[in-house]
């Protein structure tokens, strides 16, 4: 029994996982095998949506990115000509996205107007209890593995 909290149904993807990957060991190349996402939805669940959902997550993106920009060279900066830039966090369910839209932003190039970043969080990358342990326990082992090669 594990001392760390990974669910079993995350063990049973990953063992299913490591079956389908192909290993280069020479350049550290490791290839998932075409297919192995789709093969482990929920029941219930097919690609067919799972596609139409993350359509329309990047719609969805694009058209707060649009938003945001309009909204600020139409409005905010217009009533605030002291502002440099806007912010937007929302939340797609359990992702999150972050905008931030700059009047101008100098770099190498000179003046560069109207300048957009926008990131996409998948709940995994954030406050997930469990990947924090699996990152643990993935630690720990990278660590044993370390002392067993220099105990060699």
């Amino acid at each position: 029994m594990s001392e760390y909290k990974i669910k079993d149904a995350t063990r049973q993807l990953a063992e299913s996982a490591k079956s389908e990957m192909t290993i280069d060991s020479a350049n550290g190349k490791i290839t998932l095998a075409e297919g192995w996402f789709e093969k482990g939805l929920p029941e219930g669940v097919d690609i067919k949506t799972v596609k139409k959902v993350q359509t329309h997550n990047t719609q969805a993106f694009n058209a707060l990115a649009l938003a945001v920009g309009e909204i600020a060279n139409e409005k905010v900066f217009v009533e605030n000509p002291q502002l440099q830039s806007v912010r937007l966090d929302a939340s797609f369910g359990s992702d999150r996205v972050g905008m931030t839209f700059e009047r101008a932003v100098e770099d190498n190039n000179g003046t560069q107007h109207g300048v957009f970043s926008g990131t996409y969080t998948t709940a995994a990358a954030r406050t997930n209890a469990e990947f924090k342990e699996i990152r643990q326990h993935l630690s720990d082992q990278a660590m044993a593995a370390i002392q067993e090669v220099m105990a060699s």
